[in-house]
């Protein structure tokens, strides 16, 4: 099972990391208000360890892949509960099939 904490982004643009609260309508990661659509999820951590963040790309074998957290994917397919989805290259939408 992976850990639960998130990243996002401050109104000033910092990147901070840690767990997410909500207070009087606001997000908060590491006691820092962030924007509620930075927010994103640990999804796991790569082969090099660094971690890996829902919604984050990754270039592999010169394709350009997005991360997506799926729910049960651990229980499927044992041992991850994160996916590699390959972005389509004209709309950057992700290809699932």
């Amino acid at each position: 099972m992976r850990e639960i904490k998130f990243k996002g982004t401050t109104p000033e643009g910092d990147i901070v990391y840690g767990d997410l609260t909500h207070y009087n309508g606001h997000c908060f990661i590491a006691d820092k208000r962030v924007d509620p659509d930075s927010v994103k999820q640990f999804a796991g951590t790569d082969e090099n360890g660094v971690d890996l963040y829902e919604g984050d790309s990754r270039r592999l074998h010169g394709r350009i892949f997005r991360v997506a957290v799926l729910p049960y994917f651990e229980e499927i397919f044992g041992g991850k509960d994160a996916a590699l989805f390959p972005i389509k290259p004209k709309t950057g939408q992700l290809s699932l099939f």
